[in-house]
């Protein structure tokens, strides 16, 4: 119980939390990119990120960094660390207010005071409460300590059991013939019950087994009219018992439809079993009272732990984060290298038109963002880090600090030789610039080739497995034509 009020009270404290923290958060400040449910939580992981930015700026996160900048260009360090961590943050809290809703139950009443003062005497359970065992602190002379009492329960005196006896007495005599009018013509079942709610009284029940059940459902299916017979109730509390006894007279039921067929179902099944004992398999009936019958196998249905699974997915939650940022750096990448040779050949022309450097990259970088406001392409990574080197230029960066800042970002080989081609040329001039790129261009089309060859023999690699699975399944549809056969 214990346990359930803090997990309460931690469940209250992240909502009151998230919606204080939502209500004050800018909508600037939470991320576009994320999904409605977590934008939600995301304030309240950017706090939890404020109070651990200190012990998290202490861990090596220079790979993460790197990687999480290629997916985001033109954000800062910072900024992309407190975005990712905070996602994480929001993420977990999600997981624990899930877990919390699932485990934490609506009665958190329970006694939070305890007795003080001296004890004299220990009350004991009802009877039925069973024996407990009351931990104590004996003080006598010779000093403190502590100790076991074990309580057994209370007892029924004579006088109570024959109350009870009695009331059992009253209250079978009144219900014992159930929804019949009298015990002279029965046809509904019997109440038959094995105790009473509320009372200590156990009862027995003496009957006719051919004709009634346990629970008092009738047998009434039988060749006379009717079957005169006597049921015994023995009541008993402990040591004291009595004995009640119940003549009646059980008339035949006519039966129809649904209970026509599960009489003679069950009497086929019966009359199976009797005949074929000896028999290793059971042949169920295939017809009843004129009706088909057939039987399948009940699906298995399979339960979930909820409390593993939510643990499990607050372990995974961070690193499935952290492998789906490497992976798209690695997607990233791999565009980049596919973009290098169309973007060179565009750089090329232009730069045979006359335009200069900067012109040709800022045409480049407005085309590509003009296209992508009108959603016409999808995001590119090259044009997007074009786009973060067209605004430094803006801001007054020179044009050899932007261009290779480019080249340190992209982190390529074709990029860093593509920059420091323009940085030479911005600094000592380079008659042979075009010629230099468009053997660059050549390049990399010729490794576009190779990369597109080397993703075809894999493709063909991952059809290997398909194939030979057919071929297994050919062969085994051969196999069984050849023995069948035979």
């Amino acid at each position: 119980m214990a346990a359930d009020i803090i997990l309460f009270i931690v469940f209250m404290i992240i909502i009151f939390m998230i919606i204080y923290l939502k209500r004050r958060a800018p909508p600037e400040k939470i991320p576009d990119d994320i999904h409605p449910v977590v934008a939600w939580i995301y304030p309240a992981g950017a706090f939890l990120y404020k109070y651990t930015e200190k012990f998290i700026g202490r861990m090596d996160l220079k790979a993460l960094i790197n990687v999480l900048k290629k997916l985001n260009a033109g954000d800062g360090a910072e900024e992309l660390k407190s975005k990712f961590f905070s996602l994480i943050y929001a993420s977990l809290l999600g997981i624990i207010l899930a877990f919390t809703v699932l485990y934490v139950g609506a009665d958190l009443s329970d006694k939070v005071s305890q007795r003080a003062g001296l004890i004299k005497s220990l009350e004991k359970q009802e009877p039925g409460g069973g024996k407990r065992q009351v931990k104590l602190n004996r003080n006598a002379e010779g000093g403190s300590e502590d100790i076991v009492v074990t309580v057994p329960e209370r007892t029924y005196s004579d006088r109570e059991k024959k109350e009870f006896l009695d009331q059992a007495e009253a209250y079978i005599t009144r219900r014992f013939k159930g929804s019949n009018k009298s015990l002279d013509h029965v046809t509904m079942p019997l109440y038959m019950p094995g105790r009473i709610k509320g009372s200590p009284v156990r009862i027995n029940w003496e009957y006719p087994e051919d004709y009634i059940s346990a629970d008092g459902t009738l047998h009434n299916i039988f060749e006379e009219d009717h079957v005169e017979c006597e049921v015994r109730a023995v009541l008993k509390i402990k040591d004291m018992e009595k004995m009640l006894s119940f003549p009646l007279t059980i008339d035949r039921k006519k039966l129809t439809g649904k209970q026509l067929f599960l009489y003679e179902w069950d009497k086929a099944l019966k009359k199976e079993k009797e005949e074929h004992s000896s028999s290793k398999t059971l042949s169920l009936p295939s017809s009843a009272a004129g009706v088909t019958v057939s039987y399948s196998e009940p699906e298995k249905e399979t339960g979930n732990d909820v409390i593993h699974f939510f643990m499990l997915a607050a372990l995974l939650v961070p690193a499935l984060i952290t492998a789906e940022v490497f992976k798209a750096a690695g997607a990233r990448d791999e565009e980049m290298k596919l973009s290098f040779s169309d973007m060179a050949d565009r750089f090329v022309l232009l730069l045979n038109a006359g335009l200069s450097v900067k012109s040709v990259w800022f045409r480049l970088a407005d085309e590509y963002q003009q296209k992508r406001a009108k959603g016409l392409i999808r995001k590119k990574y090259l044009y997007e880090e074009m786009m973060t080197t067209r605004d430094h230029l803006k801001n007054g960066m020179s044009e050899s600090e932007a261009f290779e800042d480019f080249g340190r970002r992209c982190s390529l080989v074709n990029y860093m030789k593509f920059s420091s081609l323009l940085v030479q040329n911005q600094k000592k001039g380079n008659e042979s610039l075009l010629a230099a790129l468009e053997g660059l261009a050549e390049d990399s089309l010729k490794n576009r080739r190779d990369l597109a060859k080397e993703a075809g023999e894999k493709a063909g690699t991952r059809m290997l497995i398909p194939m030979i699975l057919m071929l297994v399944v050919v062969i085994v549809i051969i196999m069984t034509a050849a023995f069948s056969s035979f």
